[in-house]
């Protein structure tokens, strides 16, 4: 097996952006690399589960403002629920 060159450009890359992904937070997680991959995996994981509860409460929030300016302008909107057709027999 051939003997691995070329590491001393890569494996500092690979520290670096880790280490700016952490920059803000507060003593070792901001500064040490083992910390720093740790905390920001745990800070993804949280942002991609707070960005799927937000769009949940945006969708409430969008039923809640329909709904008061259709009971302001009268009430049901046909255009948005349309009365269910007779059938002819």
């Amino acid at each position: 097996m051939p003997r691995v060159k070329g590491r001393a450009y890569t494996c500092p890359q690979s520290v670096n952006v880790f280490l700016k992904r952490a920059k803000g937070f507060v003593s070792g997680p901001g500064v040490m690399y083992r910390q720093a991959i740790e905390f920001t995996r745990r800070a993804g994981a949280y942002a991609t589960r707070d960005r799927r509860k937000r769009s949940g409460t945006s969708a409430n929030l969008w039923v809640v403002r329909l709904s008061a300016a259709l009971s302001a302008a009268g009430g049901i909107s046909t255009t948005l629920h349309p009365r269910p057709r007779r059938r002819r027999d």
